[in-house]
Order: structure tokens, then C-alpha cells, then sequence
């Protein structure tokens, strides 16, 4: 069961990751003449910068949380990255 809650959690994770990227990449990278990114895409790309960089999850000390900890820091680091990212859209 909890094997299935993980994996559950990390494919909403993963989509709602890709959505943020999504959503940041169309407010500050098509007005400069780039074009429009798909969630799919943005996920792709996501995963890419995280191959590159060598990381593997939001949280390093991800031995020391439970998972529904890591879940809700995720989606709260998330929310703050869009949230960052509306108001220096709203800015420009």
C-alpha cells in the first residue's frame, strides 16, 4: 500500500511540476519570441535539469521525512514558485 501511495504521489508531483513549468515558461520565455511549451514537454525538460544536476528529489534529507511530509513540501515549494512567479509577471 504505501509502495502504491508513493507511486501515486510522485506521477501528481511530476504532472503538477511540469504544469508549473509550464505556466512560468509562458509568462516570462514567449514574450521574449520563444515558443509555448506542453506540461509533457515542461516535464522532459524538468527531468532533464534534474539528470544534469545530479538530484533526485526535492529534499535531500528525504531519509529523515516521511512521505507525506515530502508531498506537502513539494507541493508548497511549488506553490511558491508559481506564486513568486505571478507576482514578477504582474511586475513586468
Amino acid at each position: 500500500m504505501i509502495v502504491l501511495f508513493s507511486i501515486l504521489m510522485s506521477a501528481i508531483l511530476i504532472v503538477i511540476g511540469g504544469a508549473v513549468i509550464s505556466k512560468l515558461w509562458v509568462w516570462f520565455l514567449v514574450p521574449m519570441g520563444l515558443p509555448g511549451i506542453s506540461v509533457a514537454t515542461a516535464i522532459g525538460l524538468s527531468l532533464l535539469g534534474k539528470l544534469l544536476a545530479g538530484t533526485t528529489s526535492l529534499n535531500h534529507n528525504a531519509e529523515d521525512k516521511g512521505m507525506i511530509e515530502q508531498t506537502v513540501f513539494a507541493l508548497v515549494l511549488y506553490g511558491v514558485f508559481l506564486l513568486i512567479g505571478y507576482l514578477a509577471h504582474l511586475a513586468m
